[in-house]
């Protein structure tokens, strides 16, 4: 049975999750990459509060909260949490442009489980 949450989810996004490369520079630094685990997965997001900020890493921070249903990810399956990045595809059931395979990647800062219902994922969006 489909309840109000579910026709809410109008957006779709992939879990990644971060890891080692393998790959070293010079000053013993693992250069990281990004492994897709799970794609198309349904959701809805709002943003939340942002700055902006001036760093050679990026211009400013946004606040997002997904609401998804429960989901097991990786291998072996384990539920979501703060290991993962998110990506979003569809936004509002407007396909999203990628510049890259890791461009917009949101790192997940805490997750809250609604009582097994749904999830409320609080993320965080470094602009490059």
């Amino acid at each position: 049975m489909r309840d109000a949450f579910d026709s809410a989810l109008n957006s779709l996004i992939s879990i990644w999750r971060k890891g080692g490369s393998g790959v070293f520079d010079t000053y013993g630094i693992e250069s990281q990459t990004y492994t897709l685990l799970l794609e198309n997965v349904k959701c809805a997001f709002d943003p939340g509060p942002g700055k902006e900020i001036v760093t050679q890493a990026g211009f400013g921070v946004q606040k997002y909260t997904f609401f998804l249903r429960p989901i097991q990810v990786d291998f072996p399956p384990v539920p979501l949490n703060i290991h993962h990045w998110i990506q979003v595809n569809v936004a509002n059931s407007v396909p999203v442009v990628l510049v890259s395979a890791t461009a917009l990647m949101f790192d997940i800062k805490n997750i809250k489980n609604m009582r097994g219902h749904h999830l409320e994922v609080e993320a965080e969006l470094v602009e490059p």
